[in-house]
């Protein structure tokens, strides 16, 4: 999955590319000791469909669960607030983080 870091003057940025996931599937945590950003994401689904075949007395199913995960840190600059941050998912799949540097 592909990733995007951006410094700008006032603004640090990353972007993720999470397609398929969302809100719910995604959790960002903040280490203030550390300065760490944290992306973790995980879904799973589940197909099933009954197939056409039989064979005798038997019908034949077919049945799949997947689960995927994503894991990203990034390392936030000193000079950025760790509070005032603005994160959204756009439809697209890109999450957007974006901090501000301190006033």
């Amino acid at each position: 999955m592909a990733n995007d870091t951006l410094m700008e003057q006032d603004k640090f940025i990353v972007e993720e590319n999470l397609p398929g996931y969302k809100n719910e599937d995604i959790k960002i945590d903040i280490n203030k000791s550390t300065r760490m950003l944290e992306i973790v994401a995980q879904k799973s689904s589940e197909t099933e469909e009954e197939k056409s075949e039989q064979k005798g007395d038997i019908k034949i199913y077919f049945y799949e669960k997947k689960a995927e995960s994503f894991y990203k840190a990034h390392a936030i600059p000193e000079d950025f607030d760790l509070e005032n941050v603005k994160t959204t998912l756009h439809k697209d799949g890109t999450l957007t983080i974006e901090f501000v540097k301190y006033e």
